[in-house]
């Protein structure tokens, strides 16, 4: 993937930094995904020929969300349906995260993991000399 050594020469190797190539794959996608959006939105905005009162495809679209939303006469209402517009209209629910951010370099962390294992280690060794004098 890349950093010294890696034969890639247009890798740094430095943190921080990202490959030319990863740029440019992110930009594709990036784009392959405005272009994307840009044709579904035309196409919601076009006339159904289809339907009756020459609706959008939006609306159609939107008529049959609230429909499943609401349960169409058998009274089971589709829970799926009804987060979607709870969602579209009144927005996701606020999401907390929860993060633990170190400011102790690689090397520190690393000793800390071994020392983590190195405890286990004992744990268990002194769990199974305890099993054997059982």
């Amino acid at each position: 993937m890349g950093g010294p050594g890696s034969g890639n020469k247009n890798l740094s190797g430095k943190r921080g930094e990202r490959s030319p190539e990863s740029s440019a794959r992110r930009a594709a996608a990036f784009r392959g995904t405005v272009v994307l959006s840009k044709a579904i939105k035309r196409q919601l905005g076009e006339v159904d020929l289809e339907d009756p009162q020459k609706r959008i495809y939006a609306d159609v679209i939107a008529e049959k969300f609230v429909k499943l939303a609401r349960g169409q006469g058998n009274g089971a209402c589709s829970v799926k349906a009804v987060a979607e517009i709870l969602d579209r209209t009144e927005g996701r629910p606020v999401q907390t995260v929860d993060m633990n951010l170190s400011t102790a370099s690689r090397e520190e962390q690393a000793a800390a993991i071994l020392a983590s294992l190195e405890a286990l280690k004992d744990d268990n060794e002194a769990n199974d000399s305890q099993e054997r004098v059982n």
